[in-house]
């Protein structure tokens, strides 16, 4: 067993869950990082940050960006605002 804590931002979703999973097999303690978790992460409030990395030693991100996705600037500010 490993003596580390990994929090997995986004492991709710497709690429998270598995990554959470495969940690989890390999031993380490996996600290689930999502607005719905025991120990809830949301990027739009970083006062859920501080919680959420205590005590940890390494984090995997996960995150979906629009822009990056192949959508454009004007597509990320309308889907938020809708």
């Amino acid at each position: 067993m490993q003596n580390e804590t990994i929090l997995v931002i986004g492991s709710t979703g497709k690429t998270g869950r598995r990554i959470a999973g495969k940690l989890a097999d390999l031993g380490y303690a996996v600290r689930h990082g999502s607005r719905r978790s025991s120990t809830p992460f949301d990027w739009e409030k970083p006062g859920t940050w501080n919680a959420a990395l205590a005590g940890v030693q390494a984090a995997y991100i996960s995150y979906l960006n629009l822009v990056s996705a192949g959508h454009s600037e004007k597509e990320k500010v309308n889907s938020s605002v809708s």
